[in-house]
């Protein structure tokens, strides 16, 4: 029996020391727009983007990402904000 921690709670434990993005849900951007924007902001792969996606839109909201920094997680968030702008979605994250 190994006496080192379970896996999941180290990372439950390395999770609650960052800061996270948040991504919430609308009734006007895509599917597509923030699969897209969560593998090209977020370096995230079109499986991972596609279960954020679904998430966000049954839940309403779903963390995208972890950070070290708050200002890192901030200009995360300003990047995927600007991405829906630009392409004239309403997508909102913040971080925290």
């Amino acid at each position: 029996m190994s006496s080192s921690p379970d896996a999941s709670l180290c990372n439950k434990i390395t999770k609650k020391n960052k800061y996270k993005v948040i991504a919430y849900n609308d009734d006007v951007t895509t599917y597509e727009f923030v699969v897209r924007c969560f593998m090209t902001v977020f370096n995230k792969t079109e499986k991972e983007s596609s279960y954020l996606a679904i998430k966000i839109h049954n839940v309403g909201e779903a963390v995208v990402s972890y950070y070290d920094t708050k200002e890192e997680a901030s200009n995360k968030a300003r990047e995927a904000v600007d991405m829906a702008r630009s392409n004239n979605f309403p997508l909102y994250l913040s971080s925290k």
